[in-house]
């Protein structure tokens, strides 16, 4: 097996499974990428995208996830909220 470098630029991998007659090779993580970029992303504006070090995922998530927040965690804060202020109103009487 030879050594056969991603084209996709800024992408450092040289095991490349995937190759195209007119993109070049695609390693398994970009490929990756762009299949979760959707049908409709033009391919030769994909491969000219840099590839994202993997530490920018946790930078992204911590923004993203000060953004949106789980349903399900806002839905049980609030119930914990309104069952405080219920226990408020009770020790005010």
């Amino acid at each position: 097996m030879g050594v056969l470098p991603c084209d996709r630029r800024g992408c450092s991998n040289i095991m490349c499974d995937w190759v195209s007659m007119d993109f070049g090779h695609l390693c398994d993580d970009c490929l990756e990428d762009l299949i979760r970029s959707g049908p409709y992303t033009v391919i030769d504006q994909f491969m000219d995208t840099p590839k994202h070090p993997e530490r920018w995922r946790e930078q992204s998530e911590e923004r993203y996830k000060s953004v949106f927040k789980n349903r399900h965690e806002v839905a049980q804060q609030t119930f914990e909220e309104a069952m405080e202020n219920g226990r408020e109103k009770e020790t005010d009487k």
